[in-house]
């Protein structure tokens, strides 16, 4: 999909906040924007003078965690928050699907930076370096499901977001990050291969919030004809969103400069083939109302790829610039 008719269906929300431990408070707002309008406003740069004079970078690590549960605890609402879901479960999707988008992602960045004139290695060099021999040594699992990783817990608890799956494009380790314990041998790698190791995350959610407490959406306008008319209405609305989001490169010299998405990003597609309400595995699930999303895999593919590609695409380009 082009970059125009992506910006065309940019959405922005603010943060989500907590007023106490009995009330949700939320804040979404959904604006068009002109098309015109420069996607780098919605990230931040940190000391990115250091790319100046870049020459190459190493394999571009880009990871993906893919929110596959969301909701709210009963202990995080009060009787106004009734209409929050304690569990919105993803469904019709397995492990190949999200790695599909990954690896897709992953070529479109590489793509782009070559496109742009950027010297980008091969793998090979990179995988048998000690330097990130080490940095995959002490990689997290990926293609599994698990609690939202430390990196994203303050923005996972106060989005809803639950459960995720992190994929790696092109199967590389999930390195994710070269800060802190990494630092030392993410150093050596990038002196030893004289090259820039970037490593591009985000996360991605399949459903927002209303921002009035009273106000849900009805599910049925979302769901493909035919669906059965009892689809209930929700205080959640099915979007494409990126809640968020790095790129961060380490220089060889140990120099670092990154890109931090600062305003979550959400996208409308028709991507989901039913819901239904199903039997909580705990009895505040049973409680407090769960439900499985199913969606069209195909249709939920696309439209990540879309919206994920837009972005590395935009970041390939800044990343060109800044190197001269």
């Amino acid at each position: 999909m082009p970059l125009r008719r992506l910006l065309r269906r940019l959405a922005w929300t603010a943060v989500l906040v907590s007023a106490g431990s009995a009330c949700l408070c939320a804040q979404i707002k959904v604006t068009g924007l002109d098309a015109t309008l420069d996607a780098t406003t919605f990230y931040r740069e940190t000391t990115w003078d250091n790319l100046h004079g870049l020459k190459r970078l190493t394999t571009p690590l880009v990871n993906l965690s893919f929110v596959t549960d969301s909701g709210f605890r009963l202990s995080q609402r009060d009787e106004t928050d009734r209409s929050l879901p304690t569990s919105l479960r993803l469904a019709g999707l397995q492990p190949a699907d999200f790695q599909e988008i990954a690896d897709a992602v992953h070529t479109a960045f590489v793509a782009e930076l070559k496109a742009q004139g950027v010297d980008v290695m091969p793998y090979e060099p990179l995988a048998v370096n000690p330097g990130f021999q080490e940095l995959a040594y002490q990689a997290p699992r990926s293609g599994k499901e698990q609690d939202v990783p430390q990196t994203y817990q303050t923005i996972a608890g106060i989005s809803g977001a639950r459960k995720t799956m992190t994929l790696v494009g092109h199967h590389c380790p999930w390195v994710e990050s070269f800060m802190l314990a990494n630092f030392l041998p993410a150093t050596r790698l990038t002196r030893e291969l004289e090259a820039t190791l970037p490593i591009v995350s985000f996360l991605v959610e399949f459903v927002t919030y209303s921002s009035e407490r009273t106000t849900t959406y009805d599910w049925r306008e979302f769901l493909p004809a035919g669906h059965p008319p009892e689809a209930p209405p929700l205080r959640a609305r099915p979007q494409i969103f990126l809640s968020a989001g790095t790129a961060a490169f380490l220089t060889p010299d140990g120099q670092t400069a990154t890109l931090t998405l600062t305003t979550a990003i959400g996208y409308e597609h028709a991507f989901v083939a039913g819901i239904r309400r199903t039997r909580g595995r705990d009895r505040e699930e049973r409680k407090g109302g769960s439900y499985e999303v199913t969606v069209d895999p195909a249709a939920y593919k696309q439209a990540v790829i879309d919206v994920l590609k837009a972005q590395v695409v935009m970041i390939a380009r800044k990343l060109a610039a800044g190197r001269h």
